[in-house]
């Protein structure tokens, strides 16, 4: 699954994302950085992270970048 991630440049369009959902991307981006580096990394966080930058793009309707996110994300769930 790390591998996935690192595949998926979101951060270079955190500034494209609306003003009140980027601190919520960069912390959830935090952690998948930290955990894609281990050599065992925790899926749960993983999950989670990914989870919250879904719902968090999601309630950014109507942003074509964070309709690009939620469309990412739901490939990696299913």
């Amino acid at each position: 699954m790390s591998q996935m991630i690192k595949a998926y440049p979101v951060k270079e369009h955190i500034s494209s994302l609306p003003e009140e959902i980027r601190p919520e991307i960069v912390t959830a981006l935090a952690v998948l950085e930290e955990e894609s580096r281990k050599p065992e990394p925790d899926s749960s966080k993983l999950l989670a992270a990914l989870g919250s930058i879904k719902t968090t793009c999601e309630a950014a309707a109507g942003n074509l970048v964070a309709a690009g996110i939620v469309g990412l994300a739901s490939q990696i769930f299913q």
